[in-house]
């Protein structure tokens, strides 16, 4: 984030990178930190797993690959969606199978490497639901990791984490 100028940093939409105020405040804390952390070692901002949401009705929230992106990168892929109404808190919301605006989560795994290449979630707190899957994914973990926790219940984190059994 510093640019050729010597103390000048460019964080926000002036760097050119995603226009996006969480970006933004990322920046920031990455500048903070490395200038005023001195005792830790410097760090640069990575953009692999930017993420991003539409607060709209319904929400819209995606990380990582479209299902297209990821078969023209060459990936292997296995894909899921699974509904909100398939859970006891989604159906609790009112969300029958079926329903024009029931929610749901979409994710694309590599087959081989079993790595979360992206997720798409439509419907309510599709902004919530996205942030897990941005850890995983930025850590390289597998999507088995969400096959082998525990998921509260009734929740609609359930829905994200049950789509894995989806996978075709």
């Amino acid at each position: 984030l510093q640019t050729n100028l010597p103390g000048i940093y460019a964080v926000g939409d002036i760097n050119g990178k995603h226009q996006y105020r969480h970006k933004a405040n990322y920046e920031a804390y990455i500048v903070a930190r490395n200038l005023y952390e001195t005792d830790k070692p410097s760090r640069a901002a990575n953009y692999d797993h930017t993420p991003w949401a539409i607060f709209t009705h319904p929400q819209i929230a995606h990380v990582g690959l479209t299902e297209a992106q990821a078969r023209e990168s060459g990936h292997d892929i296995l894909v899921a969606r699974h509904p909100y109404s398939s859970t006891a808190k989604g159906y609790a919301m009112g969300y029958l199978p079926g329903d024009a605006d029931d929610g749901f989560v979409k994710l694309i795994v590599d087959r081989n490497s079993k790595k979360l290449l992206g997720l798409h979630v439509i419907g309510p707190h599709a902004s919530v639901l996205v942030q897990p899957y941005i850890h995983l994914m930025e850590q390289g973990l597998p999507y088995t990791v969400i096959d082998e926790t525990m998921v509260i219940h009734p929740a609609l984190s359930e829905g994200a984490a049950w789509a894995t059994y989806y996978l075709k």
